[in-house]
């Protein structure tokens, strides 16, 4: 300790000074990389950790969105299925409705399938053709057979000119909805 207090008086004002500044760098640089650094990356880590929690609360919140809507539309199902007959058929039903419309007798085929999806439930869909319809028939049989009430949606819709007579159209329907299972066999199809 005397050779530090012996080397200070030796030292002159000007040096003295410098020496402290010197010093009070060296002990300012220790103090910003042991405290102050290590704080602006915990505030950088936190910014990323927010940022992440945003965009995963977006998430649940769209997935929460998308659950509701099915959950609605589920419940349209449940009711779709509890106000029907027991013998309610979509070939039947799609039948009708082609009735309805004035399009039955252009239906050039239909095949009826079902898949289970529960103990209870299964999907009814139905592939159908028509050939030669205009624009306003095919409009009418898409608002007859579209049917929320019973649970009834077209999966998919292919149209194109007829080709053997340009006035007219040709369509391919997929058209699918939910039904009890029942014990007795699916609906005979129909082809041409």
């Amino acid at each position: 300790m005397n050779r530090i207090k012996d080397f200070w008086t030796k030292l002159g004002k000007r040096e003295r000074y410098a020496l402290g500044a010197g010093l009070a760098v060296i002990i300012l640089f220790f103090a910003v990389n042991s405290a102050l650094i290590p704080l602006i990356e915990a505030g950088g880590k936190l910014q990323r950790s927010i940022r992440s929690s945003e965009k995963t609360l977006k998430e649940i919140t769209a997935l929460s969105s998308e659950f509701e809507g099915y959950k609605k539309d589920l419940e349209l199902v449940r009711s779709a299925l509890a106000s029907r007959s027991p013998g309610f058929s979509l070939y039947s039903f799609i039948e009708q409705k082609a009735g309805e419309a004035g399009v039955r007798s252009n239906i050039k085929s239909m095949r009826p399938s079902r898949s289970p999806l529960s103990a209870e439930v299964e999907e009814s869909v139905l592939e159908m053709g028509m050939d030669k319809i205009t624009l306003n028939q095919l409009v009418r049989f898409l608002h007859a057979a579209d049917s929320a009430p019973d649970a009834v949606r077209f999966r998919k819709v292919s149209v194109r000119r007829s080709a053997e007579d340009p006035r007219y159209l040709s369509a391919q329907f997929q058209i699918a909805t939910y039904q009890k299972i029942r014990s007795e066999t699916a609906s005979p199809g129909r082809t041409s």
